[in-house]
């Protein structure tokens, strides 16, 4: 069963340490690494969904293990170690009356940590955001972010917090981004959230590390070092509606033919 709002984010300074952890050992290689990198690794910390307040949370926090995933979210199509691929979340109103709602992902993703740290990143964002749409970029949450307490909050404040001319030596990275919008009596929405490693079409979040480099040292920034986070939403006419209609449009043609048949 999914989490409500109340959850809040503990574990912080085991998580931090089991980050840091990973980065000074990577440090320790990074000499050895550096003449003969290869293609950037991109790796997930976290992931996390909030449907309508109840909350999703992939990562182990003071030694419990990680939620299990609901019935409403699809990861067929999503690979869990690197944070690449698809995600779809599907809603359906069953109350007797429209509901407003909100669904969000967020994802703490880490790229090249263990040759150039995990705060080393930035983000950037491209396109306009649709209608009901929200997003927010920010550290997530171990120092000073508040991404993770507004993705809680059902409240993305639509800000990028790590960009480049505010850290322009970068920092942790994390990005969310959901949906505001309502549903009629007996309504589904089909939400799917994207996080690709090329560039979109659309509105999207880009994290990045501009550390990352292609080959070696004298190689440009490794093209393959962004995680691309895009989302759509889709509420498709209910099938009861749509039959409702065209059964009334064929009858309304056979009574048409009859009429124009008629002797």
């Amino acid at each position: 069963m999914m989490k409500n709002s109340s959850k809040i984010k503990s574990g912080v300074g085991r998580n931090f340490m089991r980050k840091i952890t990973g980065t000074i050992f990577g440090l320790v290689l990074m000499v050895f690494l550096a003449s003969g990198a290869s293609a950037a690794t991109i790796g997930l910390f976290e992931w996390a969904i909030n449907i309508n307040s109840a909350i999703m949370d992939r990562a182990v926090v003071d030694g419990t293990p990680f939620d299990p995933i609901p019935p409403e979210v699809d990861v067929t199509s999503f690979d869990e170690l690197s944070g690449l691929g698809s995600i779809i979340v599907t809603l359906t109103n069953m109350e007797a009356s429209p509901t407003d709602n909100f669904v969000a992902a967020f994802f703490d993703h880490e790229i090249d940590e263990s040759i150039n740290t995990f705060f080393n990143e930035n983000g950037e964002t491209g396109g306009v955001a649709a209608a009901g749409q929200s997003w927010e970029i920010d550290e997530p949450g171990y120092a000073f972010g508040d991404i993770f307490d507004n993705f809680l909050a059902s409240t993305l404040d639509n800000i990028n917090a790590i960009n480049t001319t505010n850290y322009s030596f970068g920092e942790d990275v994390s990005m969310a981004m959901g949906w505001n919008f309502v549903l009629g009596v007996g309504e589904t929405a089909v939400l799917t959230f994207n996080l690709t490693i090329t560039e979109p079409t659309g509105f999207f979040l880009r994290h990045f590390d501009p550390e990352s480099i292609a080959g070696d040292v004298f190689n440009p920034p490794d093209p393959d070092a962004n995680v691309y986070l895009s989302s759509s939403l889709r509420i498709p006419e209910p099938f009861t509606t749509t039959m409702l209609l065209l059964a009334g449009g064929y009858i309304g043609l056979l009574g048409f033919n009859r009429r124009r048949n008629r002797p």
